[in-house]
């Protein structure tokens, strides 16, 4: 463990963290708000200390004195606050329950009637809520307790999952597999994995003409699961991994999810009905059924998403081992007093892998669409697949496969894709997967050797690797033509076989290392020599590649 611990701050990526006025600045300017400001009325948490010390309301909403009293009638004084402004100048903004008439009677005693107190300031918050819209339209409101299934009902269905999922021998495995659709039906787990992608598509499809208000209880549960989801449908950025661990960071770290006390990482041996609610997996679930029907949309793969759930786990990051920013602020405090000890945030991927291990985090479908050498081509290659079109009879398969990609979601027009803003996924229940990668990963029974996703990522990469040198070779010939005496460099993709393969650890790992749909997380190594006829070696994608690993110029 003290591995982990750092003597100082250090750095952390290029994630903000929402700790200071700057990032939430920088937010708000990438949004174009202009009717909203960084607020710091709970500075030294005394207005909440489930909130962070800053963040953002209506421009001139209250002052102090008022927005001290505003808080009081609602539940933990969690404020109304800030989550996301869409390009048509409309807002998102999570809000927590008011406290029923009679406790905030009990708190306003006879200065002034409760009903009164409450329409007062509630209805000043809306309106203030309301003019910050460009369009002045009257806000939107969801309820999630009514929308979003119960946390019990989302805690239930995970036990039955983990029961269903959960093996003891191949024996188990064998006779659950005679009834596995209808069992993984029974655990309602893919039921509230459509429920809360319906809901954050309502909402995006509000977002279009009015400000949405999400709300719950204490604004800390599902209002950090919608409000993510609603950002990543509507704005590309939080598409790639520093925006997505961005969003992570504001929607959930900073506004007060409790990892600490809802993940079971430290429990209370007073307390015996300490349960555990898988909030934050129904989240990464979400995100990652979103990257199965947009498989070009998003940076990241999903290996990236299973690393984040295991990193949620581990006491040894404090990005997740807290349960608001005033605990974490509490244990800075008391760190000073032991030798300044500080954990590293989990955003420092270098603290756990390396640059060959973190290139698995990166989508190649994704590269192909955004890096213009690689669109360009694809483009070409489109226009003359199309020019082809009216040779081929449309009996052909060759034609249907055709048809299929133009209307299907991997569009590789990078410019065109990247201008449609909300994704308008299928949030049926009939149309949601098992995230076998994440639950399946540790069944060997379960596991398919040489195949599943992983091949085909790994089939991806090497399609993406070659189609760079490719271009780096029609570069080469041109400036030899020109009789250019300057050297090319070639454009790296930072996918998995963009390592340099001649180092000796490389070439071991790629020639030992045995694929099955668990990769990476259980690979298949130490084979007998009957058996490695059977699995396929990662090697093996190479072995017929174009691919030509050196980077800094091309002589051919």
């Amino acid at each position: 463990m003290f591995l982990f611990i750092s003597t100082g701050n250090g750095t952390v990526s290029n994630t903000p963290l929402y700790s200071n006025a700057d990032d939430w600045e920088r937010e708000l300017n990438r949004c174009g708000c202009t009717k909203w400001n960084v607020c710091d009325v709970n500075r030294g948490y005394c207005v909440s200390q489930s909130m962070p010390e800053r963040f953002v309301l209506p421009m001139n909403l209250m002052s102090y004195d008022e927005l001290m009293k505003a808080a009081s009638q609602f539940n933990e004084n969690r404020l109304p606050a800030w989550c996301y402004t869409h390009t048509n100048g409309a807002s998102l903004v999570r809000m927590a329950e008011m406290y029923a008439e009679s406790e905030l009677a009990d708190y306003v005693g006879n200065s002034l009637s409760s009903e009164m107190y409450i329409r007062t300031y509630c209805n000043r918050l809306k309106t203030a809520i309301q003019l910050a819209d460009v369009n002045k339209g009257y806000p939107v409101e969801m309820d999630l307790t009514k929308l979003c299934p119960s946390l019990k009902d989302v805690q239930a269905s995970y036990e039955r999952l983990k029961e269903l999922i959960f093996i003891d021998s191949g024996k188990d495995f064998a006779v659950q597999d005679i009834s596995w659709f209808s069992s993984l039906e029974g655990t309602k787990w893919l039921t509230c994995v459509s429920q809360c992608l319906k809901v954050a598509c309502d909402a995006a499809k509000h977002l279009e003409n009015h400000t949405v208000i999400i709300k719950e209880p204490d604004s800390r549960h599902y209002c950090c699961l919608i409000s993510s989801l609603v950002q990543i449908l509507l704005d590309r950025h939080f598409r790639t991994r520093l925006g997505f661990q961005s969003l992570i960071q504001r929607e959930w770290v900073a506004m007060g999810y409790p990892f600490q006390r809802e993940g079971c990482l430290v429990q209370d041996s007073s307390k015996s009905n300490t349960e555990y609610i898988p909030l934050f997996l129904l989240f990464l679930d979400c995100v990652w059924q979103l990257t199965q029907q947009y498989p070009s949309g998003f940076a990241f793969s999903e290996t990236y998403l299973v690393t984040l759930w295991d990193s949620v786990h581990m006491g040894i990051f404090e990005t997740f081992l807290f349960d608001c920013c005033h605990q974490r602020s509490r244990y800075h405090i008391d760190a000073r007093w032991q030798q300044r000890l500080f954990l590293p945030s989990t955003w420092d991927w270098n603290v756990q892998f390396s640059d060959d291990d973190q290139s698995f985090f990166n989508n190649p479908l994704y590269v192909m669409k955004t890096n213009p050498d690689v669109n360009e081509a694809l483009n070409k290659a489109k226009y003359l697949q199309s020019s082809l079109r009216s040779k081929i009879p449309t009996q052909e398969l060759y034609s249907y496969e055709l048809q299929n990609l133009e209307g299907s979601n991997l569009c590789i027009d990078g410019t065109k894709s990247l201008k449609g803003y909300r994704l308008t996924p299928l949030t049926g229940a009939a149309c949601m997967k098992l995230w076998t990668q994440c639950y399946l990963r540790w069944q060997t029974p379960a596991q398919i050797i040489g195949g599943g996703n992983p091949s085909q990522y790994l089939q991806q990469c090497v399609m993406v690797e070659e189609i760079l040198c490719l271009l780096h070779k029609i570069e080469a010939l041109k400036k030899n033509s020109a009789k250019s005496a300057n050297s090319l460099a070639r454009t790296r993709s930072d996918l998995v076989f963009s390592m340099a393969l001649d180092t000796p650890r490389t070439t071991e790992l790629l020639a030992n290392t045995y694929l099955s749909s668990s990769f990476p997380f259980s690979s298949v190594q130490r084979l007998s020599r009957e058996e490695k006829s059977v699995f396929t070696p990662i090697s093996l994608f190479l072995e017929h590649s174009t691919i030509d690993y050196d980077y800094s110029n091309d002589d051919d």
